[in-house]
């Protein structure tokens, strides 16, 4: 009987630029999202380049409700909510 190997699963790392694409904020809103752990943290692969785990970014949107502000599902609204109308102009005509 021939055993067969296991597959190791091998992590893939994420640059800042893929996690961006994955998650629609911007670069200032992700660092701020790790900062206050609403988001998983980074490893620093060098003193000054830092990854993110493609399955714990995986994991972080599962974990998410449905409709969430950060995260929109393909082929979804991002939000129930209905847009607002614009807004009424401010100015004022004179009357001459």
């Amino acid at each position: 009987m021939v055993k067969k190997a296991k597959k190791k699963r091998t992590s893939h790392f994420l640059s800042i630029d893929d996690v961006l694409e994955l998650v629609p904020v911007g670069r200032r809103s992700l660092l701020r999202m790790v900062h206050d752990g609403l988001f998983p943290k980074p490893y620093f692969l060098t003193p000054n380049r830092r990854a993110w785990k493609e399955s714990e970014i995986l994991k972080w949107e599962r974990a998410l409700p449905a409709y969430h502000r950060y995260f929109k599902p393909e082929g979804k609204d991002a939000s129930p909510r209905q847009p607002r109308p614009p807004k009424a102009s401010r100015k004022r005509r004179r009357n001459r």
